[in-house]
């Protein structure tokens, strides 16, 4: 299995959803992960770590480059 490696925590789905879109725009697969089914629930669940934005260990380069460029 490759590993995921965690390169940006945002505090909303959305946000990490439109990086997500870049990136895989730019060739890069990257997986959202730890967003709520319904955004408004968050307020709602105390101690949570944020939505993670995750690629594969071998585009983590690649992918903060263009996290830089945003």
């Amino acid at each position: 299995m490759k590993e995921l490696i965690v390169i940006k925590t945002f505090n909303s789905e959305i946000e990490a959803s439109i990086v997500q879109g870049k990136l895989e725009a730019g060739g890069i697969m990257a997986l959202v992960e730890g967003g709520n089914v319904i955004p408004y629930l968050s307020f709602f669940t105390p101690g949570r770590k944020g939505v993670q934005l995750k690629v594969l260990a071998h585009d983590v380069e690649k992918a903060l480059a263009v996290i830089d460029n945003i």
